[in-house]
């Protein structure tokens, strides 16, 4: 009799044993599928905050190399200086504004900040047509100055709706990590106070 209890008592500890072996696999593949869902959607964050980040690198250089080329051709009296910074402007004008410029079918319209002294609207393209018509049309000084001005304008207005998106990103980035906590895999705890 002592001999099947010691047989029972044996064989309850090892099927003890074996099911706390398969519920600790279970809890470990539980977190290990949290943690790689987890490090997906960082991963996939981060990636396109990087790539966002070059894009607006490249649209700032772009945007103040052509402000600055509009401005030399507005305001010098060099003919030949006046020339060459024509052709740097047609480079953009045809070429890589082209890839990088707020246009006119986007939602363009600032929402929220004061209009500009020069323009209420980051509409780029717009203001870079502008800019070449006056150009190639023969338009004077002045009126040249002000497309100038207004293609500044449009461009501070084009970043700084791009900087008020980054911020938002950055935002649901970080609301993004709080959401993927391992909190939210698991069930929640229930205090037993019933039997208090």
């Amino acid at each position: 009799m002592a001999d099947g209890a010691y047989n029972r008592w044996d064989l309850g500890l090892k099927g003890l044993g074996a099911f706390g072996l398969l519920l600790t696999a279970f809890i470990g593949v539980l977190e290990y599928w949290a943690t790689a869902n987890q490090t997906i959607a960082f991963e996939k964050t981060k990636l396109d905050s990087e790539q966002r980040k070059l894009y607006f690198d490249k649209q700032l250089e772009y945007y103040l190399a052509v402000t600055d080329i509009v401005a030399k051709i507005a305001t010098t009296s060099d003919k030949g200086e006046r020339a060459k910074a024509v052709e740097q402007f047609d480079r953009f004008y045809f070429g890589s504004m082209v890839v990088l410029e707020d246009r006119g079918d986007s939602s363009s319209k600032s929402s929220g900040e004061t209009a500009g002294k020069y323009t209420v609207d980051s509409n780029v393209e717009k203001h870079m047509i502008d800019v070449y018509r006056c150009i190639h049309g023969g338009c004077r000084d002045t009126q040249l100055q002000n497309e100038s001005l207004a293609l500044a304008d449009a461009c501070r207005f084009s970043l700084s709706v791009k900087w008020q998106g980054r911020i938002d990103n950055l935002q649901r980035g970080l609301n993004l990590k709080e959401r993927l906590s391992i909190r939210q895999y698991l069930p929640p705890k229930h205090s037993d106070e019933s039997s208090q």
